[in-house]
């Protein structure tokens, strides 16, 4: 759907390059089903993830060096391109820690697992100075959802988590500023004293791009038609436009609303793969469904798509596991006649 759409949109070079961006996500999810022989090839590419954040994290005390001197303002990003892109891929591997953790096929040793358990903590810290608030919110479900069904002892270290806002406070100011809305009867009244927050000024986004979607529910606008048509309906951005901050709406605005029951249905037949698969490693699809649910949360209010590395990792995993999945179902049969 992404590249017919790209045939009438206003940028055909943008568009086609964006189609052959989302083409290489399906390929990075593939791809584990060409490599992966063996159970334990589950836990060589979930540990090779998380072994790859290593050298983000070790230039994320260079970044917080270079910007200590003024944190209010400052948002960890690392080696990334913008904070929230690097906020989901922490999601990522704080899940996937939680995976090796918890999961019953995978083969760790004892030092291993403490090793991964010890880097739990700093992962935590980074995600906190990024300042991204979905993600906050994504990993909290998912930290609350492994300390009440799997490891109730997590409980005592999510209680730490306090201490950071208490020692740095616009982490705190962060937070509350989402709960500060400015109530508005017209654009006409912002100024620099009178803004809208992040989240209302999103919803103001979102709603005026709504009628758009309706003039043409079916085909869409054309992949990459979201940003240069902003001007034309959204009085609160320049020249340039701005992407839709919902993947889903972006979604129903580029590709039409087929386009978006169509993200619904990739998101939800992955889901639906773990979910067949739960008696084989519950613990450990728990988590998993984990990450899928919050790369569902996230897409809510920002530019999944657009998300090139993070995107990679996440759909490798994703891939990982529902070909070790597929290989399970398709040997079961076979067991099963020899066992006869």
């Amino acid at each position: 759907m992404a590249f017919s759409s790209t045939l009438y949109a206003p940028d055909f070079k943008a568009a086609a390059r964006l189609a052959f961006v989302m083409l290489s996500y399906w390929a990075f999810f593939a791809m584990p089903f060409f490599i992966l022989r063996s159970t334990r090839d589950v836990s060589r590419l979930v540990l090779l993830v998380i072994a790859s954040s290593i050298p983000p994290s070790l230039y994320a005390f260079v970044d917080i060096a270079r910007g200590i001197s003024d944190l209010e303002e400052f948002r960890l990003q690392s080696t990334f391109s913008h904070p929230n892109i690097y906020a989901f891929y922490l999601v990522l591997v704080l899940g996937l820690a939680l995976y090796v953790r918890a999961s019953d096929i995978v083969r760790a040793s004892p030092r291993l697992r403490l090793l991964v358990t010890l880097y739990i903590p700093l992962l935590v810290a980074f995600l906190l100075l990024t300042k991204t608030r979905s993600a906050w919110g994504a990993c909290g479900v998912m930290f609350l959802v492994y300390a009440f069904g799997i490891d109730r002892r997590f409980l005592a270290g999510l209680l730490l988590v306090p201490l950071l806002f208490v020692a740095n406070p616009s982490l705190l100011d962060r937070l509350t500023d989402i709960t500060a809305a400015t109530e508005v009867d017209s654009f006409s009244q912002l100024n620099d004293t009178t803004r809208l927050n992040s989240y209302v000024w999103r919803q103001a986004l979102w709603e005026s791009a709504i009628p758009q979607v309706l003039e043409r529910p079916l085909l869409g606008h054309g992949l990459e038609s979201f940003k240069p048509s902003t001007p034309h309906f959204f009085a609160l951005v320049g020249p340039q436009g701005i992407d839709g901050h919902n993947f889903y709406l972006q979604m129903s605005f580029e590709l039409g609303l087929p386009g978006a029951l169509a993200l619904v249905w990739l998101l939800g037949s992955v889901a639906w793969r773990l979910l067949r698969g739960w008696r084989r490693d519950p613990p450990g699809i728990l988590i998993i469904s984990c990450l899928l649910l919050a790369y569902v949360l996230e897409s809510y209010s920002d530019n999944m798509h657009f998300y090139l590395s993070f995107n990679w990792y996440f759909w490798f995993v994703m891939g990982t596991i529902c070909a070790w999945l597929e290989r399970e179902r398709m040997a079961a049969p076979q067991g099963a006649r020899r066992r006869a």
